[in-house]
C-alpha cells in the first residue's frame, strides 16, 4: 500500500499525470481535468483563480506589497488569542473576510 501511494503522489506532485478534482471531494483525476492544471494555467497568466463557490463574491487580488503585513497581522493576532498556528485554508478565509482582498495562489 505504501508504495502505491507512493507512485500517486508522484505522478500528482512531479510528473502531473494525476490531480484533484476542482469539487471539494478530494478525488483524484487525470491532470486534464484537475484544480491542479486551473491554478497552474491562472498562475502562468498572473491573473486570481476563480472561486468555484457561489457564495464568494470576486474581490480583488491582495498584492506583494500589502499581503506579508497582513499576513503577520493575522498571525500576530492568533498567536496573542493562544492559536500556535493557522491552516492556509483559514488563513485565506481570514484574508477575505478582514480586508476583503483574495489571498490567491
Amino acid at each position: 500500500l505504501a508504495r502505491v501511494c507512493h507512485i500517486v503522489q508522484l505522478a500528482i506532485c512531479h510528473k502531473k499525470l494525476l490531480g484533484y478534482s476542482s469539487c471539494s471531494t478530494g478525488k483524484i483525476v487525470p491532470y486534464c481535468r484537475s484544480a491542479s492544471l486551473v491554478k497552474s494555467e491562472c498562475a502562468d497568466k498572473r491573473c486570481p483563480v476563480a472561486s468555484t463557490s457561489s457564495n464568494h463574491q470576486q474581490l480583488p487580488v491582495a498584492t506583494w506589497k500589502s499581503a506579508p503585513r497582513h499576513v503577520r497581522e493575522i498571525l500576530l493576532s492568533a498567536v496573542r488569542s493562544g492559536t500556535p498556528f493557522i491552516s492556509l485554508s483559514n488563513m485565506k478565509r481570514i484574508y477575505r473576510s478582514v480586508y476583503n482582498l483574495e489571498l490567491s495562489e
